[in-house]
């Protein structure tokens, strides 16, 4: 059967044909092809460009008296395939990880792009429990490169929230694994103790001014009932 025109290979993957060749009066035939990466065996014909590009690639076929060939175009494409491999979320006041009932948390999504080919303008999405809550671009990332995007939410609590990261949303990039663009995290929103805190400051305060008219009282009591003043005795020099 003849060959199809044209067939596309990602690059640094392979593509296989099953090629059916009968010649009634010949069984020695010899199968050869215009490309050291197109190689023919036991009825397929595997292909494993090393470069991007279209190549023609020329299959012949001979029966030693005879030859015939056909071409057919190999397109080669470098796609890229962005992964989210990590994400953060830290508090953005203290820099720690716990975070209290209506603070401000901060989102740091780590995006790699394990693909051949480069990503540009690569779109990132930040949710919580569902809700839209930030959109960063990265504008390159390049094959094997790490990108990274950050953005801000405000958590509520006491309970656990889902922070959702998700990549190329509108599928504008070409990839190899379109599947593998979303991630999500869960994390614990503390109740807040700001009241109790502010409750421990004052009772110190409240102490503390005790002590203090405390002490006056007991130095002002302490000069009324120590010894009185040493008088000097009058003299009076008899003439």
């Amino acid at each position: 059967e003849g060959l199809p025109m044209s067939i596309y290979v990602e690059i640094g993957e392979a593509a296989s044909l099953e090629l059916q060749i009968y010649d009634p009066d010949s069984e020695s035939l010899v199968i050869t092809s215009s490309r050291s990466w197109a190689i023919f065996s036991e009825g397929i014909l595997s292909l494993t460009p090393v470069e991007t590009g279209v190549h023609s690639v020329e299959v012949t076929v001979s029966d030693g008296n005879s030859e015939y060939s056909e071409i057919i175009d190999v397109i080669v494409t470098s796609k890229s395939d962005l992964i989210v491999e990590s994400v953060s979320i830290t508090n953005s006041v203290t820099g720690g990880s716990m975070i209290l009932d209506g603070q401000v948390g901060r989102i740091v999504a780590n995006v790699r792009n394990q693909g051949m080919g480069d990503a540009s303008g690569v779109e990132v999405r930040c949710y919580l429990d569902g809700a839209l809550v930030g959109t960063s671009t990265i504008g390159y990332i390049s094959s094997g490169g790490l990108g990274y995007i950050q953005c801000d939410a405000v958590f509520q609590g006491p309970s656990s929230q889902i922070v959702r990261i998700e990549v190329d949303y509108s599928g504008s990039i070409l990839e190899t694994d379109e599947s593998n663009n979303v991630k999500e995290v869960e994390i614990i929103v503390h109740e807040s103790g700001n009241g109790e805190e502010r409750g421990i400051g004052e009772g110190n305060d409240t102490v503390l001014l005790a002590m203090g008219i405390g002490i006056m009282i007991i130095c002002l009591a302490a000069l009324q009932i120590g010894p009185g003043r040493v008088r000097k005795p009058f003299r009076k020099d008899r003439k």
